[in-house]
């Protein structure tokens, strides 16, 4: 409900003091005006207004209208206005600053002008603090640090002393170094020279001279050494070449035991650059390992045996490599074989446009990439080819970019596989100039996910 302001005069309503207009009055409010008609106020009600973090030096202007006494400015706080880093120690002392809201009172030492005199060889530390540049650090004179009383004949020939400052060759005689070569337990006595003397020479004993530990045992058979002085005749048995056939896996260990009779292993073979042998053979160390073929790649060998294993493996699995075909029954499909099952660097499958299937699915959940390598054997140099991966069994394709290599050259193709399918696959070369280009895939692998 709206509200009127009546004036009355001897008990009647008199307009006329009513001088109010609609900005006196608060928006939304109603009144009466001169003429006895209604007035709506205009004056806008700011009551809650509030001005927050008004930085120091700065002002705000208080919105028009009426405020109700709850309203408040804030002044930013100091210590956002001051920050910094210095400490009392940074400032000169007596000074002051603020930082970070506080007052700071300096406390950095007025050091001046700071002097010192300074002897050779010596330091002083500088006192911490301001010098205001003043300040020296002076060396003594020479002649006042070296003051002495030695001549040229009391120093020795071919040397050189400072005295007072100034620099003295030496005149003394040198004898020069006077040894002798003694036997163990001997002596000999300095004769009077430079040396007045009083110097003597002395041998060790022979026991002194020969400390050790070995017994004959330690010694090799028919050799002599000396111990404490004591002459000792060797008994270590000479082995020469020993053939190891007395092993044992210690799996609980992680270690295998190779048991050799105690002696000296010395002889040496030409043919095997003066290394001393131990024998351990092919059957025995397999035995001992437990190395079947069922356990290697296939076309890998491991001790003397090769492996018939085919199939998949933890690690980057190999599907062909230099002539040899890993275990997923590849087929060609386009090209020839040159130099296969040889496992050379130069074996592979050649032609215009040569590709290969296997026969066998891949699980692309666990695989996530195809790699190639491929050598430009004949044709144009720098004529542009890829390599495309097909999965047979689900039809999706996926190509490499295109390379340009020089004639016997390699290019590489890497190529992410994103289904996670089982599939069996086919991978070929794609050559716009086929019909003149010779290209021969030697390696293709695997990358686990």
């Amino acid at each position: 409900m709206a509200r009127a302001i009546l004036l009355s005069v001897g008990g009647a309503a008199d307009l006329r003091q009513v001088t109010a207009l609609a900005s006196d009055v608060l928006e939304g409010k109603v009144i009466v005006d001169a003429n006895g008609n209604p007035l709506t106020g205009t004056m806008p009600d700011q009551s809650g207004w509030e001005y927050n973090n008004l930085p120091a030096g700065q002002s705000v202007n208080i919105p028009k209208g009426y405020h109700d006494g709850s309203e408040y400015v804030r002044a930013q706080p100091l210590s956002s206005q001051t920050f910094g880093t210095g400490t009392a120690e940074d400032v000169l002392e007596g000074e002051t600053v603020w930082v970070n809201g506080e007052q700071i009172n300096g406390e950095m030492a007025n050091n001046g002008a700071f002097n010192y005199t300074l002897s050779a060889g010596g330091s002083v530390l500088i006192p911490a603090g301001y010098h205001n540049g003043q300040g020296r650090v002076a060396a003594r004179s020479l002649a006042n640090q070296t003051d002495g009383t030695a001549t040229a004949n009391d120093i020795l020939d071919g040397e050189t002393a400072w005295v007072d400052g100034v620099q003295i060759e030496g005149a003394m005689a040198n004898r020069g170094a006077i040894s002798q070569s003694l036997n163990a337990g001997g002596s000999y006595t300095i004769p009077e020279g430079y040396h007045n003397g009083s110097g003597v020479v002395r041998a060790n004993s022979l026991a002194s001279q020969t400390p050790g530990t070995a017994d004959n045992t330690m010694i090799l058979d028919g050799e002599t050494a000396w111990v404490d002085g004591e002459l000792v005749e060797g008994t270590m048995p000479n082995q020469n070449i020993y053939s190891v056939t007395d092993v044992a896996d210690e799996a609980a260990s992680s270690w295998i035991n190779v048991y050799i009779y105690r002696g000296a292993y010395l002889q040496s073979i030409a043919s095997h650059n003066n290394r001393h042998l131990l024998h351990i053979s092919y059957p025995t160390l397999r035995n001992v390992l437990g190395i079947t073929t069922d356990k290697i790649l296939w076309g890998q060998s491991i001790a003397g045996s090769t492996g018939s294993a085919q199939g998949w493996y933890d690690s980057n699995t190999d599907i062909f490599r230099n002539g040899v075909f890993g275990g997923w029954g590849l087929e060609i499909v386009s090209g020839s074989g040159v130099n296969l099952s040889a496992n050379t660097d130069n074996g592979g499958i050649q032609g215009p446009t040569p590709s290969i299937e296997t026969t066998r699915q891949i699980d692309f959940t666990d695989i996530s990439q195809i790699n190639l390598h491929t050598t430009h054997i004949t044709g144009n140099a720098g004529t542009p080819y890829y390599a495309r991966v097909t999965l047979l069994d689900t039809g999706q394709v996926y190509n490499a970019s295109s390379q340009s290599p020089g004639i016997g050259a390699t290019a590489s193709f890497y190529i992410p596989v994103s289904a996670q399918v089982k599939s069996r696959i086919r991978v070929e070369i794609v050559c716009p100039s086929s019909s003149t280009q010779g290209i021969r895939i030697t390696v293709i692998w695997m990358s686990k996910r």
